[in-house]
């Protein structure tokens, strides 16, 4: 069985960030580069799940309980090797709890020195009904504001690596789902 994701960071009843030394000691380890891959959303979407499948195995716990399983950041405690080969950066997968339960300041607490080592960025929203712009967009104010604490105002355009949607469970083709997001104005704004 491969092992199972160690607690990274977590945030007090101080509002105070923890690190867990167990799952720094990965990062402390490592001799060489290691790109991060983290993955953020609404809570109860298969964040854990999209993750274990992207590794190819179950190395985050999931479980269908109706309360969020994830809490704080963890870590999936072996590096995996990169398309670089042997000499490349190796990766790192990183699960943050579920957005929408404790608020916009203590989300942006945990997603901000995510955003300062991550190469990418993966939200998962669930949309059987079609995207919800309002559901990506909630996300997206979240790590807005956690990228004020990590870029320059001139030089926030870098701040995310690479940003990857998953519109989970879509029924919609691509075209139809970025027409929803990206293109579609309120009559009412317009007004």
């Amino acid at each position: 069985d491969p092992p199972r994701s160690l607690p990274w960071l977590s945030l007090e009843r101080d509002s105070r960030l923890e690190i867990h030394e167990e799952a720094n000691n990965v990062f402390k380890v490592e001799d060489g580069y290691v790109n991060t891959i983290m993955i953020c959303g609404p809570l109860r979407t298969g964040k854990s799940y999209l993750m274990n499948a992207l590794m190819g195995f179950q190395g985050f716990q999931v479980s269908a309980q109706a309360r969020s399983f994830t809490t704080g950041v963890d870590l999936y405690p072996q590096l995996r090797q990169g398309l670089g080969g042997p000499s490349g950066p190796k990766l790192a997968y990183l699960d943050l709890e579920g957005q929408g339960d404790k608020g916009v300041s203590q989300e942006v607490k945990l997603a901000t020195p995510l955003l300062l080592i991550s190469k990418a960025v993966i939200i998962q929203v669930v949309c059987p009904h079609g995207p919800s712009p309002d559901a990506i967009l909630q996300v997206l104010l979240m790590l807005m504001h956690a990228a004020k604490f990590v870029a320059e105002r001139r030089d926030r355009k870098d701040v995310f690596g690479c940003l990857h949607v998953v519109l989970r469970d879509c029924a919609q083709d691509e075209e139809e789902c970025r027409e929803i997001i990206f293109c579609r104005e309120d009559v009412n704004d317009a007004k």
